[in-house]
């Protein structure tokens, strides 16, 4: 699942790369990019897709992070969180026994 994670945060960044939008995508563009996971806007995936939101930056930029989540076949959540600019700026990572992601702190006790 981490590995998911990471594979779809390289096709955000491929993303914002051809298109210099941000992080301005939806589920089609993702799979352009990576058609072998299976993407759903959203922060409730069932256990064999990858769910995403677009967000403001800790610095209150629209469209400057976003975050993934999947829940691994022994329930557990994970989390990855990019910010591309602003007093954040990063990448970070997390996981939880139940699905309590949304703000940058939740997604920031490592894997």
């Amino acid at each position: 699942m981490q590995s998911d994670l990471r594979n779809s945060l390289s096709a955000a960044k491929v993303i914002y790369a051809d298109t210099n939008a941000d992080y301005n995508f939806g589920v089609p563009e993702l799979d352009r990019v990576h058609a072998g996971i299976a993407y759903v806007a959203g922060l409730a995936p069932t256990p064999d897709e990858v769910g995403f939101v677009i967000l403001a930056n800790a610095d209150g930029l629209a469209d400057q992070a976003v975050m993934f989540v999947a829940q691994s076949n022994s329930g557990t959540w994970f989390c990855l969180w990019d910010e591309g600019s602003g007093s954040a700026a990063g990448t970070y990572f997390g996981q939880d026994a139940t699905m309590t992601f949304g703000l940058l702190a939740d997604c920031q006790n490592g894997w």
